[in-house]
Order: structure tokens, then sequence, then C-alpha cells
């Protein structure tokens, strides 16, 4: 108390030592004999990832106590995974909550410790091919020196970005590839080999509601919110009789929307580079939908668990409220 008093202590200070007053108090009731519950709550938020795992080391410390009891809440998957993992923790003790009709519902952890792409890969319904395709794409990227040359790799990229082609491509096409890549023999029945990839995606996202939070229908959401965005935001390009302005490192260029469209199909983020350019012509309110779509959606949905954090802690609703917003746009 005097040290806070005189508040000489930063931010970062001030938590080691509430955790340090925290972890005395359960060194004395180690002592009692008693039996005690502990109610954890992201305890290990705003710490590096060295001092993360002390902690998660240290609780794993006070769960060899049979005395205490251990209730741990996180919204990061990071360290919901470590807890999960250093702790062995059964299946029945891994559980998420969900919202479901106004209650607050406990569900068994779906994936447990298997990476969810094996889950849909071994099981590759409609929405699960969909939520392969950035893994997919990535696979290629990690293992081929020259992926940006790689068709596969192409012909992905045009299913998480609004190019010439993306409508017409179909899951016969995609099941080619994940023959490739994946060893997928054939998809489930309800995928009909020569639907539209782009109809199938929207149809879905369409469908997802608050109980659909499982990591699919986030991703499967993040991907079409980005072709809503993209084609919201060329609509509007194509459609401006004046020259285009855009950059390129700091150099800026005019010309027609199909020279600025030559640029987008080498550029490393379309989606930026379209909302930079778009954003001279919209109105404020257009802006801060756009900006939540750069924001809210991994700009490059790798297929390493920690990259796909952002969507694992996010809210379905704060992904479905952006998805009817950005919807809306297109009407």
């Amino acid at each position: 108390s005097r040290l806070e008093n005189i508040d000489v202590l930063s931010q970062g200070e001030k938590r080691a030592l509430y955790l340090l007053n925290i972890i005395f108090d359960i060194e004395k009731l180690k002592n009692t004999g008693r039996e005690i519950v502990f109610i954890i709550d992201d305890i290990a938020d705003s710490f590096d990832y060295k001092n993360k795992y002390a902690i998660v080391e240290y609780l794993y410390e006070i769960a060899q106590n049979n005395k205490f009891y251990l209730l741990i809440l996180s919204h990061n998957f990071d360290f919901y995974r470590t807890i999960s993992s250093r702790l062995s923790l059964l299946g029945s003790s891994r559980l998420h909550t969900n919202i479901e009709q106004g209650k607050i519902v406990l569900t068994q952890e779906k994936y447990q410790k298997k990476a969810p792409f094996i889950q849909w890969r071994n099981t590759p319904n409609r929405v699960n091919v969909l939520a392969l395709i950035p893994f997919v794409r990535n696979i290629i990227e990690y293992t081929d020196k020259e992926y940006s040359e790689n068709n596969d790799y192409l012909f992905l990229t045009s299913l998480l970005h609004i190019k010439p082609e993306t409508n017409n491509i179909t899951f016969s096409n995609l099941l080619e590839i994940y023959k490739r890549y994946l060893n997928v023999g054939a998809f489930v029945s309800e995928v009909e080999l020569d639907g539209k990839v782009c109809e199938a995606l929207y149809k879905e996202a369409d469908e997802v509601t608050t109980g659909n939070c499982d990591l699919e229908y986030k991703l499967l959401l993040a991907i079409a919110i980005r072709h809503k965005a993209e084609r919201f935001m060329i609509n509007v390009l194509e459609n401006r009789p004046e020259p285009i302005t855009w950059c390129v490192r700091r150099s800026e260029h005019t010309g027609s929307f199909d020279e600025f469209s030559n640029y987008l199909d080498n550029a490393n983020n379309q989606t930026r580079e379209l909302y930079n350019v778009v954003k001279q012509f919209v109105s404020k309110e257009i802006i801060e939908i756009l900006d939540e779509v750069n924001i809210m959606t991994p700009e490059n949905i790798h297929l390493n668990s920690f990259m796909y954090e952002p969507l694992l802690d996010m809210d379905i609703q704060e992904l479905l409220n952006l998805y009817s917003r950005v919807k809306a746009l297109n009407a």
C-alpha cells in the first residue's frame, strides 16, 4: 500500500506486485488443510510469454494440491490451450462458453487435442471444405519456394480475394487441389461438385447464427466479409469515369481502373490497396465499416494456430454484425 500511495510503480510492476500478494496468500492457505476453490480470471493478460509460462507453471503446482480446486477462465485461446496441455486436462474439463437464446451455455471443446484442420479434412462437408481454403493455400506457400508462381496457390488466392475468375470456380476444381495436398479423395455428398464455391460461401455465411461459434464458422464469415467488402470497393472504382490515383511505395500513380487492376494482381494486400483508394470517394460511415473489415478479418490467414487466435478470441456476434453491414453496402 505504501508503494501504491507514492505512485512510483508502472502498471506492469503493479500487476506483478498484485500477483506476488496472491501467491503469498495461496502459500498461507496451503498450511490450513482446508478445501479451497480458486476462480482465476485471465491472470496472464498483459504479461510477456516468459512470465505467462511462469504463471502456468505455478497454476500446475497449485493443481497438485488435492485440497485445491481451480476454475480457470480466459478469453485468450493460446493461454487456454497451454493450460489444457500443461495441466493435462480431460476433455470433460475443457469447456467453451456460448450464448444461446439469452443464456450462457457451457459446451465441451469440439477439437480436444486435435487441430481443427484434421477434423475438417476428415469430414469434408461444405463448411469444412470452405474453411480449408486458406489452410491448403498456406501449405503450398510453406512447401514451394516459388509459391507465388504456383497455379494452385494463385487459384486459391482467387477464392480469398475477388479476381476475374472467382465467380466461376467450382467444387470440382477445388477437389482436384485437395487431392494433391490433403489426400482427400471425395467430398461428402452434400457438396455438389458442379456448384460454384462463391455461391456456397455466401449461402453458408447467410445461415451462420450465434450458436455457430466454432472456428470454421468464424473463418467462413471472415472470408465472406472480405469478399463482400472487395466487391463493393471494386464496384465503386469500376464505375468512376475519372482516373484513379494510387500509391506504390509512396510514389503516386494515376490511371484507369484497368491499370489499377493490373497493379492489384501483384499487390501483397489487395483489400488494403482497394481501401486506400476507395476511401477518397465514399462517406465517413462507409470508411468506418471498411476500417472494421481491415481490423477484424485477418489480412493473411495462416495455417498455424497462433495466427488463428484473433478469430478464435472474437465473439461470433461481432463477425455477424460486420457481415450484415458489409452485405448492406452491396444491396
